[in-house]
């Protein structure tokens, strides 16, 4: 290609951006003046960051972006969720390619991105395999949260194709206070299913075994495609899954409303930040940090969390996991009591057994299981989310207190080095 042809493609896709800004621009203005609603902050950017320090921290605007292009590219539009929905609702299916910004630390519903390839999966039913997850994943709510769930409270949303199967939960009355939180929340109820049970939720993809759960949809500033929205170029829109029930409870609560707008209802349940009037969050790190007493005492255990140079009661454990890693060492512990789990996240070194070498960017984490006496190796990588490294027995005499037979990890916070069974203890910084 010539230097003058070269640089005429780049004018034309300057110019075809700034055509789709007008656009947009002119629509939003003809918004302004026919929505009594509070549109006075409302406007498109061409960066994200810029859209987000736009937003700041008025919790009456969201921000959301949409697909103009191939190639992913994407501009960003600031504005209140109302305001956007007459805006949105009033586009043709071909322009509906949008996104929800889930900005960093801001509140949001508890979401998950289920998918996986039929033709590497053909004896799956992905229907089946939603609802065993919703089945496991609420019984882990239950134990660590104390949370109550059923089907119907959750939102099941499909985009699913012949080549593959895509769903979206969105449980619109959890609402944690970020989506690092809850995407630790995840990768603990991923870490505690036994192979059993985790063998479920995994699928192949070419050669390689995955979750079915995709765990990198919990970083910061991550975009979440929109209820009515299909991806630039692709005719799958995620709508209503068959399988969903949630809309039906809708329907039943609401039937006696004259003007019941269901696809609002769906939209405005199926956006993440929308989070209107709740101030009690689930923080995952204040649940790390509560006692845990025995059952008799307390409902049910909490996770419980201690940071770098702190010892876990499990004083032989932590001695086994540093010879392994050594030289690193453990940043911090995380200990299920209820599954009779203790989770060691990992520094100095980020060596993963997957790719049998260092990760540039993850760290790398081991799980213990308490009741089957062994240890493997996880990892924070993407990439390496299915993988669970080879099973490394822990010795008898490492689990002293098992050898007691009134001895119950699931009903006694009791443990070598913990002699009150408590489990608070506070971090350094």
């Amino acid at each position: 290609m010539d230097v003058s042809t070269f640089y005429k493609k780049r004018k034309k896709e300057k110019e075809d951006i700034e055509s789709s800004s007008s656009k947009v621009q002119r629509q939003l203005a003809r918004i302004e003046y026919s929505i009594l609603a509070p549109s006075s902050k409302l406007k498109l950017f061409h960066k994200q960051e810029d859209a987000i320090k736009y937003r700041g921290s008025d919790n009456s605007l969201g921000v959301f972006s949409f697909e103009h292009s191939t190639g992913g590219k994407r501009m960003f539009l600031v504005s209140g969720e109302l305001v956007f929905w007459n805006h949105y609702i009033d586009l043709t299916n071909l322009q509906r390619r949008h996104y929800e910004v889930i900005a960093e630390q801001r509140p949001c519903k508890l979401y998950l991105d289920l998918e996986f390839k039929k033709r590497d999966n053909e004896k799956l039913d992905g229907n089946t395999m939603v609802n065993n997850l919703i089945q496991a994943l609420n019984t882990f709510l239950q134990k660590t949260l104390q949370v109550t769930g059923y089907k119907e409270d959750i939102l099941i949303l499909d985009s699913s194709s012949e080549k593959k199967f895509s769903n979206h939960l969105i449980y619109p009355g959890l609402v944690f206070r970020n989506n690092q939180e809850m995407g630790h929340l995840i990768r603990s109820f991923v870490d505690s299913l036994i192979p059993v049970e985790a063998k479920q939720f995994q699928v192949k993809k070419g050669d390689e075994i995955q979750w079915f759960i995709d765990l990198g949809v919990y970083t910061k500033n991550r975009n979440f495609r929109l209820y009515l929205s299909a991806k630039y170029g692709k005719s799958e829109i995620l709508t209503v899954s068959a399988n969903d029930i949630y809309t039906v409870k809708l329907l039943e609560e609401n039937h006696h409303q004259h003007k019941f707008d269901l696809e609002k209802e769906i939209f405005f349940s199926s956006l993440v930040t929308y989070t209107p009037g709740i101030t009690d969050f689930i923080s995952f790190k204040t649940e790390l940090t509560q006692s845990c007493r025995k059952k008799s005492e307390q409902p049910a255990a909490k996770l419980t969390n201690l940071r770098t140079g702190e010892k876990s009661p499990f004083l032989e454990i932590d001695d086994f996991v540093m010879k392994i890693i050594a030289p690193g060492f453990i940043r911090k512990w995380n200990y299920i009591q209820e599954e009779s789990i203790i989770i060691y996240d990992v520094g100095g070194t980020r060596y993963c057994g997957n790719v049998g070498r260092e990760h540039k960017s993850n760290n790398i984490r081991f799980v213990c299981s308490l009741k089957l006496g062994i240890l493997n190796q996880k990892c924070y990588d993407p990439d390496c989310a299915h993988y669970r490294g080879p099973d490394i027995p822990i010795a008898p005499e490492l689990l002293p207190w098992t050898q007691f037979t009134d001895w119950d990890p699931e009903s006694t916070g009791e443990g070598p080095g913990d002699p009150e069974g408590t489990r608070e203890k506070e971090d350094p910084q």
